[in-house]
Parts: C-alpha cells; sequence; structure tokens
C-alpha cells in the first residue's frame, strides 16, 4: 500500500461532489462502504476516500457498452 497524504483524501460529501453518480441513491454509497466495495480509508470512526483510488476503481469496475 503507498503513503497517503491526508491532504489527499476527502470526505463523504466530497466525494459526492466530485462523482455524483455515487451520491445519486444513499443507501447504494453506504452498501459499498459497508462491503468494503468501494477503496476507503479509515481513521477512528471517520472514513475518507482517495480520489486516486476512486478513479481507478471506477475505471476497474465499469461496464463497457456494446454499440451496434
Amino acid at each position: 500500500m503507498t503513503s497517503i497524504n491526508k491532504q489527499s483524501l476527502i470526505d463523504r460529501k466530497q466525494l459526492i461532489e466530485l462523482y455524483p453518480a455515487l451520491g445519486a441513491k444513499k443507501y447504494r454509497l453506504n452498501h459499498l462502504i459497508r462491503t468494503r466495495q468501494i477503496p476507503i480509508f479509515k481513521q477512528g470512526r471517520s472514513i475518507y476516500f482517495n480520489p486516486k483510488e476512486i478513479d481507478k476503481w471506477i475505471e476497474e469496475n465499469q461496464i463497457k457498452s456494446v454499440g451496434n
């Protein structure tokens, strides 16, 4: 695991601002966090996200559409 600078992390509110689709359904984001499907960093009870890891996660989990 790479060294993470605290300033490079964002909270849940910032995550939703940067990636609105993740916040479209609040329970869905909570499910992704709870089941550790989305990359998170916990410090005590607080949860943070690394935007670079989120971008990588989105890229790896996107569904490719097959055009006509």
